[in-house]
């Protein structure tokens, strides 16, 4: 201008003069990058389970000519292979909700269990008896033993929740110094997730069960958890009742919202990263589980199988808190 000063031209509609400023779609494309740099070979689809066209690609090779092909892969693996069925934006935004949910539903619950404490310095109330540890151990040695000899990467469907299960009761049978407090809490949670065991009998996907009688033994452990809870409500000591001082609506809303809290904050912040590292669809998290009709798919299938395990957990737990209150 006249007198020296500079113009400045007006700013365009909409921009902001921080470079700094990020948006959420920003963060969440950031968090989707970082998931697909986990494994650049996931595809785009899961692969059929039987061969279609001869060449099915369970594996993208990083310069497009080195595919791995769906009939090169061990017995067992090709039906548990990972996609990017759900875009890794999706990924990354629903863990970023459910964390959130999650670490705040847990800190406000944690501090609030009413305390169990020990009948006596270090002793465990609920403490198996011995043939009931032989069982848990030998249960879980057997379900590692399957998986640590089948394809690899398959140990770590250990962290499936039938067989997180067998690890737990395998916590309860040989922890030295288990306290009755924490053990009180993993029987808590443990009766629930049972309820998984059923959904395993009922829709049984034994696809990737290709070694000597493992089908056989898919089916009797499975049995097992089921009556697990049992013996610990009817006479292992463990009680779905309130303690003393306690609403029944109060305990049950607790421990419901732990139960709930626990098994989705493990299965998408612990689960989905390494279903994507590993290339393998783990609990079902990268892509649906075989359903009649299909009733569980689409970009919202995590979505309604969360809805499903909230209510078969709510299920769960009014039965045996019933049954035990009937039985007492």
């Amino acid at each position: 201008t006249a007198d020296g000063r500079m113009d400045i031209p007006p700013s365009p509609r909409g921009y902001q003069h921080s470079p700094s400023t990020m948006t959420g779609v920003d963060v969440l494309g950031m968090g989707g990058s970082l998931l697909r740099g986990l494994n650049p070979s996931l595809v785009s689809q899961p692969p059929p389970s039987t061969e279609e066209t001869g060449s099915d690609v369970c594996f993208v090779g990083q310069d497009g000519a080195n595919d791995v092909l769906c009939r090169d892969l061990p017995d067992g693996m090709r039906n548990n292979i990972g996609s990017w069925y759900l875009s890794p934006e999706r990924h990354a935004a629903e863990m970023a909700v459910v964390t959130a949910v999650c670490v705040l539903l847990m800190a406000t619950i944690l501090p609030r269990l009413p305390r169990r404490p020990d009948p006596k310095p270090g002793v465990n109330a609920l403490r198996p008896p011995l043939i009931i540890r032989i069982i848990s151990v030998t249960f879980f040695l057997l379900q590692f033993g399957y998986k640590y000899v089948g394809y690899p990467g398959r140990t770590l469907t250990m962290l499936l929740p039938c067989n997180i299960l067998w690890s737990l009761h395998a916590v309860l049978a040989v922890h030295p110094s288990l306290s009755t407090h924490a053990a009180n809490i993993i029987v808590q949670i443990m009766i629930p997730y049972s309820g998984l065991a059923a959904v395993a009998l009922a829709v049984p996907d034994t696809g990737d069960c290709v070694l000597p009688g493992e089908v056989v033994f898919f089916y009797s452990h499975h049995v097992a958890l089921l009556l697990f809870p049992a013996y610990y409500v009817g006479w292992g000591g463990a009680s779905l009742q309130p303690a003393h001082g306690e609403t029944h609506l109060g305990s049950f809303a607790r421990w419901y919202g732990l139960t709930c809290a626990a098994f989705a904050l493990f299965y998408f912040d612990v689960a989905v990263p390494l279903s994507v590292w590993s290339g393998l669809n783990l609990n079902y998290m990268m892509s649906p589980p075989p359903t009649p009709g299909d009733i569980v798919g689409g970009p919202n299938f995590r979505v309604v199988s969360i809805g499903c395990c909230a209510v078969l957990f709510l299920a769960m737990r009014s039965m045996a808190t019933m049954a035990e209150a009937g039985a007492r």
